[in-house]
């Protein structure tokens, strides 16, 4: 999907759903009106028509601790990463402001206008991630779907070979196409009918169906 997207001069998500625990600095009056507004954000953004069910869930499981007390939440290692990384530029824009701005000014646009575009930017990755996530799963799902045909043909495919599998494969070919499909190639034929169609180990392997390994 990555190389797919760069392709066509694009960017795909990164999918890990390997998670990790995160503390979150929530001990100052800083850290916790920030954390405030960012709950209030996702509890805005949760009450909107179409807001995914998980994030209606989290907005109305979560509970923010009171000031002083940092706080931990299991998040997908890669989110919180592209998370740390869109904080960098938003930090870097800060200053940028801050070295053309007085302290007053600089206050007013952190907390404005760009503290709403670090909760838009917020709400934008994590919508990329999960819709990767979710291309992703469906993509998996799709190949062991495919690997799961293999099941309950086992007497069937006994004593056949690959050859005999290629041209079954070959006579559905012209159902999927407008186009003529060429005759399949003698000596490829011919090598593949030395192979059986089930080979002792490979045959509904666990890697195509299971859905943990």
């Amino acid at each position: 999907r990555m190389l797919k997207a760069k392709e066509s001069g694009a960017t795909f998500a990164q999918s890990s759903t390997y998670a990790e625990p995160v503390i979150f600095k929530n001990d100052d009056e800083a850290s916790h009106k920030l954390n405030k507004e960012i709950v209030d954000y996702m509890k805005r953004e949760a009450a909107k028509d179409g807001a995914p069910e998980s994030l209606k869930k989290a907005a109305a499981e979560f509970e923010l601790p009171a000031m002083g007390e940092n706080f931990s939440q299991v998040v997908p290692k890669s989110l919180h990463e592209t998370f740390m990384k869109a904080r960098e530029i938003l930090l870097a824009k800060a200053g940028a402001y801050r070295a053309n701005h007085t302290e007053e000014e600089t206050k007013t646009y952190c907390e404005g206008e760009l503290q709403e575009e670090w909760f838009e930017a917020l709400a934008g990755i994590e919508k990329r991630y999960y819709d990767a996530v979710n291309t992703v799963a469906g993509d998996a799902a799709a190949v062991k779907k495919y690997y799961m045909t293999q099941k309950g043909r086992e007497k069937e495919l006994k004593d056949k070979t690959k050859a005999d599998i290629l041209k079954e494969i070959w006579a559905e070919l012209p159902k999927l196409t407008d186009k003529p499909v060429p005759p399949v190639d003698d000596e490829i034929l011919a090598e593949l009918a030395q192979e059986p169609a089930i080979i002792e180990g490979q045959f509904n392997h666990n890697w195509g169906t299971a859905d943990k390994l």
